[in-house]
């Protein structure tokens, strides 16, 4: 199980911060992979996103938001992301994943 936190500093977005919880045995290594290119953060510096998907579909991944009113709310997901600041590093941060994944125990989906 992974646990990944992220904050958000930009005023303007409703969301403080945000954990996800991932198995990474339940993710599928041949769903890991860089998303398109041309997506930029709220300062328009560009970002990678590196997508991964679990081996069933099932939204299990729990993200809970807590919002900058203090209230929190769970969400569930099938799909998720990592943002990176350049090409090479979110190629590299794929590979490490997908090879996390495997030892891990993540199965390609059966379809």
């Amino acid at each position: 199980m992974v646990v990944v936190e992220h904050e958000f500093f930009e005023p303007s977005v409703k969301i403080r911060k945000r954990t996800d919880s991932i198995s990474l045995g339940d993710l599928d290594p041949a769903k890991i992979e860089v998303g398109p290119n041309g997506l930029t953060d709220v300062a328009g510096n560009p970002v990678f996103e590196v997508l991964m998907e679990r081996s069933d579909s099932e939204r299990k991944i729990q993200a809970v938001l807590e919002m900058r009113d203090g209230s929190k709310k769970t969400v569930l997901l099938a799909k998720d992301g990592f943002y990176l600041d350049s090409p090479e590093a979110a190629a590299r941060f794929q590979r490490a994943l997908a090879h996390a994944v495997t030892l891990c125990g993540g199965k390609r989906a059966p379809f």
